[in-house]
């Protein structure tokens, strides 16, 4: 059935749509869905308690070019007693969508992004394309076909046989729809070694390139867990590791080296594609919920989910579907990212990804980025004496909570 267009509101200043780029246009016999001449889309979503699922639906389907070939494969973790609030109105008004596939999961058996990320990929039925995002996001009209033109000019211009992926930290956006007019992209790169000596990154904003009409995608090596596009193929090359509990920093490190070392290449969008919501306060988080699992447990859970990724850094990580490629190295990784992992050093230059510094927009501007009461907001203003004294003094924070 045709999937309907659901109206939003408070849009007027939505960024322009994306430009419709000539390689969209293209499609093989062989990658395409069987209803529709077009390749498809799955798009995968975890959800934790979040009472923005339903309106990322409506923004996901009503800005795609064509949203017929749009599949998404969505995980939702609610609590039964907060039922309304939670996922009452997705399943009303999805219950029949064709195009919209979910799993239920009791909030308190939640076990961390990594499980229900797995889940969501066993939603996939065969689509062309996977996109993998947060459950709180708006789009900028036409994403679909700007994401496939930009994935396919990509592969074609560094010859990378299909093995290219998309990501970025998209810039924020406020409830309940209030979209920045924010066009530049962002650019992944290391920030710094956590009190767990867990690598830290950051996103840093672009400069828009007006040396062309339609700019490439920017080579990278780290990966965003809430906004990565590329081929199916990922879901099976390297899946997320359900076994990974309660792992919050070091997912996204873990996908990185695993996605490098099985031959993929990570590029970030030249453009804003999507926008996130980086406040907190509209939903409980799993780390302030009650949870089946013993806090000694959690607390045990989430040492051995960090041993797992830092092995796999240093390239000790023992083969298996959820281990290491052979195509590259953790070494290789880790050279080019311009980072050591055995003594948790950031060699200068690792924070422009081989750019010149003069390709970034400065601190100050970066900073509108950033919800009025994230922590982030509140710090990326400062210079970077007073950013490094303010992480120094917050070091024994739960990291988690400052946000």
């Amino acid at each position: 059935s045709t999937a309907k267009k659901p109206v939003q509101k408070e849009l007027s200043n939505m960024p322009p749509p994306l430009p419709l780029l000539e390689e969209s246009t293209k499609s093989t016999a062989d990658t395409t869905d069987a209803s529709t001449s077009l390749p498809s889309i799955f798009v995968s979503i975890a959800s934790y308690r979040d009472s923005e699922i339903c309106p990322t639906l409506d923004s996901l389907f009503a800005n795609a070019k064509h949203p017929d070939r749009v599949f998404v494969g969505a995980v939702l973790q609610n609590d039964a007693t907060n039922i309304d609030r939670d996922n009452v109105r997705l399943t009303q008004k999805y219950a029949n969508h064709s195009n919209v596939r979910c799993l239920e999961l009791a909030a308190k058996h939640a076990l961390g992004p990594c499980y229900a990320r797995s889940l969501a990929q066993s939603l996939h039925r065969g689509e062309t394309y996977f996109l993998q995002i947060d459950s709180h996001m708006r789009f900028r009209r036409n994403w679909d076909d700007y994401l496939i033109g930009l994935w396919q000019q990509t592969t074609n211009q560094e010859n990378s046989a299909g093995k290219v992926v998309l990501t970025a930290y998209p810039a924020g956006y406020e409830l309940p729809n209030k979209i920045p007019n924010e066009e530049r992209g962002i650019l992944l790169v290391p920030w710094k070694f956590d009190e767990n000596g867990m690598l830290r990154q950051r996103g840093r904003l672009l400069k828009k390139d007006s040396s062309t009409e339609h700019p490439i995608a920017i080579r990278c090596h780290l990966y965003a867990a809430g906004f990565n596009f590329g081929p199916a193929s990922m879901i099976q090359d390297v899946p997320y590791d359900p076994k990974l509990d309660f792992l919050f920093f070091g997912e996204e490190l873990s996908m990185a080296v695993r996605l490098y070392t099985h031959g993929y290449d990570l590029y970030a969008p030249p453009v804003s594609v999507l926008y996130h919501l980086w406040s907190r306060a509209h939903r409980p988080t799993l780390q302030s919920s009650p949870s089946s699992v013993p806090p000694e447990q959690i607390e045990e859970k989430k040492v051995g989910s960090r041993k797992i990724v830092q092995e796999q850094l240093l390239g000790q990580s023992p083969a298996g579907m959820f281990g290491l490629g052979d195509k590259r190295s953790a070494e290789d990784f880790a050279k080019a990212l311009k980072v050591d992992f055995h003594k948790s050093i950031i060699h200068d230059g690792a924070s422009e990804s081989g750019l010149s510094n003069e390709r970034f927009v400065n601190t100050a501007d970066a900073a509108s980025l950033f919800a009025e009461d994230s922590f982030e907001k509140k710090i990326a203003t400062l210079d970077t004496k007073a950013q490094d004294l303010i992480e120094f003094f917050l070091s024994g924070m739960d990291l988690d909570q400052k946000k």
